[in-house]
């Protein structure tokens, strides 16, 4: 596209037998609907006449002025098609579309006019340059909640050309000034044929704004039945999109699958815990076994207090002094290999209640020598989890994805040994991390997490 002329270039395409024109300069507000108003705004904007086509678009209340190389050519502005695809819901909106001979960006402001400033055509790498500029980001921001694209021209049109709107022609302004030449010719001869004639002009003039009023009438319900239509295209694509999200959340990994078992992580908690021994006077005191975030992985803290005859200077093998202020207490950590990861077996979302009711009655069950303890579940969704990528920018805050599972923290604290009687075996309960308090009595706190799932 022609970029160091005074005026964008416009240009002529054909398409199902009619030619449709882009790249024009658009004017809005004033009364364009007699062409002496054309020709006038035409003069006025600075356009030569022999270059020159005009339109007045009367629903948009805009004049739009196609400026050719040459000849300036008759054919009816794309850009109306485009107008008449949208409701007032959908703007401020912007297009992209590849015509096939060339890639044409439109822009429709927030009162369905059509923008002055973005309405163009070019090659698509033009047309990218124009949207990825820097001095662009900030005034195309108006757009960011509606846009649409079509790189597939058969597509494109197919959008466009299924507009109700009938847009009109766009005259060659030289033409018009024939014309009302004409028009003087005729006001004068019928002048001198006398005021008979002169009544029949006024009748043909009525005539005419009868037709104009009517055309006015058909293209406003035509825009109704479009905003109709628009609604309707827009359901059917969030409903697609909807479908999409759905099946893209199924496929997150679920913290079930693969995950430890309970046997293999205190197994190897209750080894490490209590292969530990004091050193240099200082003792152990408490183990804490800890799953890793998203593997079968596990690591322990040990937690260490001094006697009588530690000092700082010879701390744990692996222990770092913290200060003045952690004298009397210093922590190591070390890695542990956990044998055994299997999928766990995880009930249904429409079962939490009674789940609930099933581990408030262990509860009462292990009163006397121990405590289970169940906190509140907690919903997860995908607002917490990656969204899926194909979803626009500006619809992830309405995003209404769906409750994937729940999750509850179960806490168990005995005094006797967990791998024998306590109840580990629940449907979907999940090993977290293992307590091991190492002073007399040695005391054990087991923590899980407990799912339901929502079926796939």
């Amino acid at each position: 596209m022609i970029t160091d002329a005074p005026h964008k270039v416009a240009r002529a395409i054909r398409q199902d037998k009619d030619t449709w024109l882009i790249g024009g300069e658009w004017n809005a507000g004033g009364d364009g609907n007699k062409p002496r108003d054309w020709l006038n705004a035409c003069k006025a904007q600075g356009f030569d006449a022999k270059h020159t086509a005009v339109a007045w678009a009367p629903l948009e209340k805009q004049s739009a002025f196609f400026v050719f190389p040459d000849k300036p050519l008759k054919g009816r502005p794309l850009a109306l098609m485009a107008t008449g695809r949208l409701a007032q819901t959908d703007v401020p909106w912007l297009g992209v579309f590849n015509l096939g001979e060339c890639y044409w960006l439109c822009g429709v402001d927030n009162k369905l006019a059509v923008s002055p400033r973005w309405e163009m055509w070019g090659t698509q790498e033009d047309i990218e340059a124009t949207l990825n500029h820097s001095d662009n980001l900030g005034p195309l921001g108006i757009f960011r909640n509606n846009r649409i694209r079509f790189d597939d021209p058969q597509k494109a049109w197919e959008w466009l050309l299924e507009s109700p709107n009938q847009a009109p022609m766009a005259v060659p302004a030289n033409a018009i000034q024939k014309m009302l030449i004409r028009s003087v010719m005729a006001m004068l001869i019928l002048a001198a044929l006398g005021a008979g004639s002169l009544e029949g002009w006024h009748w043909w003039q009525g005539e005419q704004a009868a037709k104009q009023a009517a055309r006015l009438r058909a293209e406003e319900a035509a825009r109704q039945a479009a905003i109709q239509h628009s609604a309707a295209y827009l359901a059917q694509q969030k409903t697609a999109l909807q479908r999409r999200e759905v099946a893209y959340w199924q496929t997150l990994p679920r913290p079930w699958e693969h995950a430890p078992v309970w046997s293999g992580f205190l197994k190897a908690c209750d080894a490490a815990a209590f292969s530990v021994e004091a050193q240099n006077g200082w003792i152990p005191v408490q183990a804490d076994c800890q799953i890793n975030p998203g593997s079968t992985s596990s690591s322990m803290r040990v937690t260490w207090h001094r006697s009588a005859l530690a000092t700082v200077k010879r701390l744990p093998k692996g222990a770092e002094w913290a200060g003045s202020q952690n004298n009397d207490r210093v922590q190591t950590t070390q890695t542990l290999a956990i044998t055994g990861s299997a999928s766990i077996a995880v009930p249904p979302l429409a079962d939490m209640q009674h789940i609930l009711q099933h581990w408030t009655s262990l509860s009462q069950q292990w009163a006397q020598s121990g405590v289970v303890n169940i906190a509140a579940p907690v919903q997860f969704t995908p607002h917490v989890a990656p969204i899926p990528p194909f979803v626009p920018q500006n619809d992830r805050k309405n995003i209404q994805p769906p409750v994937l599972w729940q999750q509850a923290i179960v806490t168990l604290t005995g005094t006797w040994d967990p791998q024998s009687g306590w109840p580990l075996a629940e449907t979907g309960f999940i090993p977290q991390s293992i307590r091991v308090n190492l002073k007399n009595p040695i005391t054990w706190t087991l923590t899980g997490v407990l799912y339901v799932a929502n079926p796939s």
